[in-house]
Parts: structure tokens; sequence; C-alpha cells
């Protein structure tokens, strides 16, 4: 049995619950998790930004009857001689009366006459600043204008930071980082949102005086079912906060699927000081606070969810008020999260975002029963798009892995065209930097230590640096084992890396990391430090496709099937075979019943 198949068969107390049904040809063979299709070999980075925009599905939950937010998807301006300008690297737009354009990409711009409304809520006036914007994987900004003068002026200039290197430009002769979009939703900002976000804008530079001693700021969290808007209004009750009252807010973000301030696999607490109207995901220059989970569902293993949970708690400083982004799940186990988060952080304003306004309806009830707080807004969720998590996901890791600086990305190469850094490992025979390597849901006894090496290639783990004396299953032939039992590391998480193959005659693994995880890991070596590699679920580890499919192999695979020699022509960590309905990889749908049973 191979390392994959041993590891999947004993991790059915903790199976992801999002999984996808499309069979591929182009496979991991030691990681596979089948999650998209992909028969084009010589294809480089794909276009993860354009496919997250294009690709929408209908949710399952139905949309408010009574929602009458306009679907916005095509800009309003028209372009003339008098109205537009083009240079080097921007363009100029005069907007007048009530003109907008959606502008799709990455971009800088200033407001240089007049104001404009972004996404039909943030007023932004004429000044010398630059805003950075990007919408990967999100809906596109809205810029309206707002002069009471009747018209505004706006420069949008192009954001080179190499991230505009991961899209496959669809345009031969698009010269700009960004393009004025049309048939991709905008992001409005209805009446209802708009409403409470101003009562909730104001209330947040209340304080609380819960006794004559103890003061506090306002605690906001916001729940709600997947794909429904919460991170949307909460970011945007976040850029309100800060804008009107030039404050710090703490943003804790506790979706560890689909997050946009976290790290991949990660939970964290930001102090955020600074508006940010784009993607937040690459930028950790903030103070923050960062707890690595290992997981995609919040479900996966919850001792664990729990205990990082309680840990934000106590570094919570209650100076500050503060947002909290949770998961999308609102029943069964993710009820209880809930319940327990509500408990801890004693919200006092509890934003639910669904289907039904009334406080009544039955669906509403069961989500905020025994939950606790003492204000409870109901708007209507977004229920217009949804975004591919998957892709969304493999989006996070490309960025965290492929970031040069805070402000800076190398899209221009793979990470394998580059050597990968060496790392020793420890055994009982040969003592290495790294001390031991633990799954997190699964114990030494149901594994096959033999198998530990294929178990540890192409996979992305958190490396923490400790002191501790710690109680490893070693043998000769494999790295140290940590039981996740023993595993209760809170602080000395370094960050991520990939562990690209593990050579096991000279005891070490080749490794690709940021540069500044590169510096931590030096810098504990040098003061003592040993390491400890831990991850969390198979599927939810594994390298994105994208890095995995290196061209210069496939075009070599490709002149081997040419030659007749494609079947004496392996590739690591990649299968050519066709997976066959009978007899191969099933994949069994659930809950599902013949039209017969349902009754």
């Amino acid at each position: 049995m191979s390392a994959y198949a041993t590891l999947r068969g004993n991790s059915s107390n903790s199976t992801n619950i999002e999984e996808d049904d499309v069979e591929e040809i182009i496979k991991y063979q030691s990681n596979s998790s089948d999650n998209e299709s992909d028969d084009d070999k010589d294809q480089q980075f794909e276009s993860l930004r354009q496919q997250a925009e294009e690709i929408h599905s209908n949710s399952q939950t139905p949309g408010n009857l009574n929602d009458t937010r306009p679907v916005i998807s095509l800009s309003n301006f028209y372009p003339t001689c008098s109205n537009i300008r083009y240079f080097r690297s921007s363009i100029e737009f005069k907007l007048t009366s009530n003109q907008y354009i959606l502008i799709r990409g990455q971009f800088k711009f200033k407001v240089i006459s007049g104001s404009i409304k972004l996404n039909n809520f943030h007023i932004i006036s004429e000044s010398d600043a630059y805003h950075d914007m990007n919408n990967l994987g999100q809906s596109v900004p809205m810029i309206q204008n707002h002069s009471i003068t009747g018209s505004s002026t706006i420069l949008i200039s192009d954001l080179i930071n190499g991230i505009e290197k991961i899209v496959k430009l669809p345009n031969p002769t698009k010269t700009y980082s960004f393009q004025l979009s049309s048939g991709v939703n905008a992001l409005y900002i209805d009446d209802k949102w708009i409403e409470l976000l101003e009562n909730l804008t104001y209330k947040s530079q209340q304080i609380i005086n819960t006794s004559p001693n103890m003061r506090k700021r306002r605690t906001f969290m916001v729940i709600g079912n997947k794909n429904t808007g919460k991170s949307t209004f909460a970011k945007t009750l976040l850029n309100s906060i800060i804008e009107n009252y030039n404050m710090p807010v703490v943003y804790l973000d506790l979706d560890p699927g689909q997050s946009e301030y976290n790290q991949p696999l990660n939970l964290s607490m930001t102090k955020v000081e600074n508006v940010n109207y784009g993607s937040h995901s690459f930028n950790y220059t903030e103070s923050q606070t960062t707890k690595y989970y290992g997981f995609n569902n919040p479900v996966s293993l919850i001792n664990r969810y729990e205990s990082i949970v309680e840990n934000f708690d106590k570094l919570f400083n209650d100076q500050y008020p503060m947002i909290i982004n949770t998961p999308g799940y609102i029943k069964g186990y993710g009820k209880e999260l809930l319940t327990k988060i509500t408990n801890k952080f004693q919200p006092d304003n509890l934003i639910l975002l669904s289907n039904k306004l009334d406080i009544n309806a039955n669906e509403n009830k069961e989500v905020v029963e025994n939950l606790q707080y003492e204000n409870l807004n109901i708007i209507p969720g977004v229920y217009q798009s949804v975004k591919n998590s998957i892709q969304m996901r493999d989006l996070s890791k490309l960025l965290y892995f492929h970031q040069k600086t805070p402000c800076e990305f190398d899209f221009r190469h793979y990470l394998i065209d580059k050597s990968p850094l060496k790392l020793s490992y420890s055994t009982n025979e040969n003592k290495g930097y790294i001390k031991s390597f633990t799954i997190l849901n699964h114990s030494s006894t149901d594994l096959d230590m033999k198998e530990l090496p294929f178990m540890i290639e192409a996979q992305i783990w958190a490396i923490y640096k400790t002191k501790n004396s710690i109680n490893v299953v070693s043998n000769s032939k494999s790295p140290n084992y940590l039981n996740p039992e023993e595993f209760e590391f809170t602080n000395g998480y370094l960050g991520l890396i990939i562990i690209h193959s593990v050579n096991m005659k000279e005891k070490y693994v080749n490794m690709y990391t940021p540069n500044h995880v590169v510096e931590k890991i030096q810098d504990a070596v040098i003061d003592g430090y040993s390491l400890v590699c831990c991850r969390g679920g198979n599927s939810d580890s594994e390298v994105p496709n994208y890095e995995m499919l290196y061209p210069n192999f496939l075009k070599l695979k490709q002149n081997a099937i040419k030659n007749g020699n494609g079947n004496n022509f392996d590739l690591p960590y990649i299968n050519f075979e066709k997976n066959l309905k009978i007899g191969g990889i099933w994949k069994p749908r659930r809950n599902l019943m013949r039209r017969s049973h349902q009754r």
C-alpha cells in the first residue's frame, strides 16, 4: 500500500467536507485530491484570478426575495476625446453625472479633482494619496462620481509588484496591469448594509463601562452561511471605522478556509491601522499574531481550533474595537463552535447575514439560539456568485511562497526553477536540525513508519522552534515522529515551508520557503533551537497543481510520448494514466437517495 493510501485510509475521523467529484487525468501519485482537471500539459501559470472571477455557480441558499440590490456588471462610462487621457502606465478618467467604472485587476488610484464613491459606500475626496486596489477572486470595485460640482477626475495607474505575472493575459495588446471590466458583478453596498455600517461605525468609538474599574471597546461579530458576504461586510466595517475615526481596529479572522487576513491554514489576530480597499491576503506588515491550525475546515480538529480561539481571547486588548469574522458553518459542530466563540468574546453586536430578515424566521432562530450577544442585527446576505474555494486557497498559497518582500512577488519563475534549501533531520542514529515531524490528526500507531518519508514529500508544513525536550518515536531509517497528543506548541511558529523531497541516504529534506521564513529558521538554529515540522490534513496541505506541473518536465514527457517512449518516462508526483470509472478511483456521493426513497 502506498504512503498516501495508508494515510488516506486512516483519516476517516477527519474527512474533508468539501470534495470535488471531477475525475482528472493528471494527478498527484502520492497526495492526490483530484481537485481540478488539467489536460493542457504545456500550460504555464493559469489565470487564477480570471478563473476565480468568471467561474460562478448558484448558491444552495436562495436569495432574499425582498432584496432589491442592483446587479451591476457593466461600466456606464463611454470614452470620448474629452473624458479620457492615456499615459505610459496610467489612464486618467473624467466621470460626470452618475457615471461609474468597474476595473478588474490590480492598480493604484488617486482623486485629482472632485470626489468619488467607492462601492456605493466609501467617499474619497481629492488628495495626493494613492490607494492600492486589487480584486484577486473578489467582486470588482465600483468607482462612481460623487462630486457636487458635477464631475470628478481620477488617475488609475499600474501597480507592479509581481502578482501581475500570475495572470496569463488574454489580450496580446494589453499593456496595463488593469482593464475596464464587463460581465463580472461589481461590489455594490446597498441601503440596508449602509444603514447598519454607519450605525456600527458610530458605535465603534464608544466606550462600554462594564464596571467602575473596567472599560472596553465595542466587539462586532459577523456570522452567516458560506458565501453570504461575511468577509465583505467585516472588511467594509473595518475600513469605515479607520477612515472615520483614524483609530486601530483588531481584526480576528477565524475562517481557515477562505480568509483574506490569514496565511494559508492559519488563524490570525491583526491590529489594522490603515485603510485597505483591495485584497489583503498578501500584506503582513501590520502587527499580527498568527496561529497555525492546519486544516481548511474548522471542525476537522475541533480541540485544536478551540485552543487557538482560547489563546486569542487571552491576547485581546480591550482598548481597540474588535471585528470577528467567522467560518460559514452554522449547523452541527459549526454551531457549537459559534456558541463557544460568543461565550469567549461576548460580542455586543452580532451581525447575521441571512436570506430572511425576520428574527422569528425558523432558520434565524436556530442560528442565534444559545449565542451570547447584546444586540442582534440581521441583514440580507449576498448570494450573487460563489468563488471557487479550491482556486482561492491555491492562490493564497502561491502568494505566500512567491513573496520576496511584503510588497513584492516573483511569478516570473516556478519555485522549482531554483535549487531547494537543505535542512537535516534527526533519527535515532543521527542528529539534525529538524528534531521531529508530526501529522496533527494521526498517531504513530496509525502509520507505517517506513512510509513516513513519502508522507513528508510534496506537502506544506508549518515549522516551529523549540528548546523543550520532546518524546519522539524513532528508528534508524525514518525521521523522528512526534505523536500529535504530544504536540503542545502555542509559540515558536516560524512560518510555512514546502518539502519537495526527502534524501533518506544523507538524512535531509529539500524545501522551499519565503525569504523572511529562511531568516527566522537561520536565527533559530544559531540561537540553539531545535526545529519541529507539523501539518494537518493531507489534501489541505498539498502543493498547488500549478506549481507541480512544471512546463519543462511536461515538455520532456510530451517528447517522450511522440518518440514512443512515454511509458518509460516518469515524472515525480504526477500520473498521466486515466482514472477508470470501473476499477479506478471512486468518489461516492453522500446523502443521495433514489426518488422512490425521497419521502
